[in-house]
């Protein structure tokens, strides 16, 4: 992990204490030795070296790019949030206080609290973050949601308290009552067993009320619409599930059958395969598109021997053209005597090479073996059955792809070719 990185964490974690704990200060008026002091002393420290770093980045960007325009950028945008929340408010309280101005040092005392909108800042950067960005972006919704909901929530309770004149009582305790009138407020329960003193608190709490209706509807309806996002691709397979059941059940089909289709779909349910790579890729630019499909089979391709010193060019294309597939357990993937056009390169779960009618075993795949080569060189029926030992994820490369490919290459197609043949001469001389 980089410096900078470690570094950013540090200020985000100090912006959720400060938004936390600056309401609390304000409200209690607590001692400012010792604790809290240090505190706000490495809080000064850390906001105003975070101010100085992005100083230097902004200068630093416009070194390489239109001169003055970044730093514009930053004075126009969170410099002034960055320099109020970085300044020491704790010695000027205890320096108006030493003067005797105890009425200035409560407004400053007040000041301080909005170094909580600090948090707005750090929360931007570190959604911007590399590790922010691979998160699924329903996940990081509702993460950010419910962090918002309880800061709002504990901000809320400490307007209460302020309200309440809580000096000189038990912190835990007055704080823990001010939370739970907040919650049952928001959540429009309101047991009424905590009511408003005052006129004040009368008008606090009819807002709170509003809020609290207006947070319900909106709490209701984002989170069945992250949920929703995020099981997209379910919702849509199991609907095509009961379409299907339902439309199997109409014509009569064997029951064994549709059980063995209800399977398949629950398979690709629960392991989210209810997607086509390439549909799912092909929104990308072709980079990336190429980088992701080299990442993900790569690997597969280099185990096939008359490619394993293939030009990586080559490979790079090949792979860009596999296709995706899921074999349910006991299914053939293709019988002795069908006409061959494609191979296939295992990713989960064997297969079992055997006779035309599956009575005779040859041989087990598994994860990371290929069969079906010869189909992508010469022009030749199957020479053996291949079947499922239980649901497998297979990738295709069917012939027109790979003859599409090595038109481009073809004093390597011509020795493959040639290889092939000599194989199956050599098969046929053992037959016999």
């Amino acid at each position: 992990m980089r410096l900078k990185d470690v570094f950013r964490g540090l200020i985000v974690v100090t912006s959720i204490l400060v938004v936390l704990e600056a309401p609390l200060r304000a409200v209690y008026h607590y001692d400012l030795s010792h604790l809290p002091f240090d505190l706000d002393l490495l809080t000064s420290a850390l906001f105003g070296a975070d101010l100085c770093w992005k100083l230097y980045l902004a200068w630093r960007q416009d070194r390489t790019q239109s001169p003055g325009v970044a730093m514009r950028k930053y004075l126009r945008g969170w410099f002034w949030l960055d320099l109020l929340t970085a300044i020491p408010f704790h010695l000027i309280i205890l320096d108006l206080y030493a003067l005797q101005t105890a009425r200035l040092a409560h407004l400053v005392r007040y000041l301080q609290v909005l170094r909580g909108a600090r948090i707005f800042h750090s929360l931007q950067e570190l959604r911007n973050s590399r590790p922010a960005r691979t998160i699924l972006p329903g996940i990081l919704r509702l993460i950010l949601f419910a962090f918002w909901a309880l800061i709002g929530t504990h901000w809320i309770a400490c307007g209460w308290l302020a309200l309440s004149n809580q000096q000189g009582t038990d912190l835990v305790e007055s704080y823990i009552a001010a939370l739970y009138w907040t919650v049952t407020t928001l959540s429009t329960v309101g047991y009424g067993d905590i009511t408003p003193a005052n006129s004040a608190q009368r008008i606090y709490a009819m807002i709170v009320m509003m809020l609290g209706v207006g947070a319900y509807t909106f709490v209701i309806g984002n989170v069945a619409s992250v949920l929703g996002s995020l099981d997209f691709a379910r919702s849509q397979l199991q609907e095509k599930q009961d379409r299907l059941m339902r439309f199997l059940r109409r014509r009569h089909v064997p029951e064994a059958l549709q059980i063995q289709i209800a399977d398949y779909f629950t398979y690709l349910i629960d392991h989210e395969k209810g997607y086509e790579e390439r549909q799912l890729l092909s929104g990308l630019p072709h980079a990336l598109y190429s980088e992701i499909s080299l990442h993900l089979h790569f690997d597969l391709l280099k185990q096939v021997p008359f490619l394993q010193n293939a030009d990586e060019r080559l490979i790079r294309e090949l792979v860009e053209r596999l296709e995706a597939a899921v074999y349910p357990p006991d299914t053939f993937v293709f019988r002795k005597g069908d006409h061959g056009n494609s191979m296939f390169f295992i990713s989960k779960g064997s297969v079992d090479i055997t006779s035309g009618d599956g009575s005779i075993l040859y041989a087990t795949l598994h994860a990371g073996q290929f069969f079906g080569e010869m189909a992508l060189l010469l022009k030749q029926p199957r020479t053996a059955s291949v079947r499922a030992r239980e649901f497998c994820e297979l990738y295709e490369l069917k012939r027109g792809a790979f003859r599409l490919v090595t038109d481009r290459y073809r004093e390597f197609r011509r020795e493959m070719e040639k290889k092939a043949r000599e194989r199956q001469k050599a098969a046929a001389r053992r037959s016999k």
